[in-house]
């Protein structure tokens, strides 16, 4: 099965994301697209538009800072794998994913994709307990993520 039509807008930066998100009412922000992609393809999503992320770097680091891992979304999961930091400050993590799929997925899979998608099958990040930043045209929060 294909997927309907959509328009498609490659972001920028973050700024850029939100406002294209923002002009129409089914956007959806893609990234690895490994959950996304399927789903569109079953008709399980049916966005009018999909914004590309993918290039935003403000949304790819993996860093230790005021005693807090952060992650971007757009971190693969063999990423935060290969990180300094993910390895000094959490080594569970490491092994939590090593678990996820197989290498391939890993390369393109990102974490703010499995948050989004909210799979039960891609709970990696939320056994390890965490807060999600989350953003849109109005507001900016931290949100505890179980």
């Amino acid at each position: 099965m294909k997927p309907r039509p959509f328009e498609y807008h490659r972001a920028s930066s973050i700024e850029d994301a939100i406002a294209a998100l923002a002009s129409m009412e089914t956007g959806r922000g893609l990234a690895g697209g490994q959950s996304l992609i399927p789903m569109m393809n079953l008709g399980l999503a049916t966005p009018d538009l999909l914004v590309d992320v993918g290039n935003v770097p403000d949304l790819r680091y993996v860093r230790f800072e005021d005693g807090i891992l952060r992650i971007g979304a757009l971190v693969t999961h063999n990423a935060v794998i290969g990180a300094a930091p993910s390895a000094l400050v959490c080594p569970m993590l490491i092994l939590a994913y090593q678990s996820v799929a197989h290498h391939t997925i890993r390369n393109r899979g990102t974490l703010g994709g499995n948050i989004c998608i909210a799979d039960p099958a891609a709970a990696t990040a939320s056994d390890c307990g965490h807060n999600v930043e989350l953003v849109d045209w109005h507001t900016q929060r931290d949100h505890p993520h179980r």
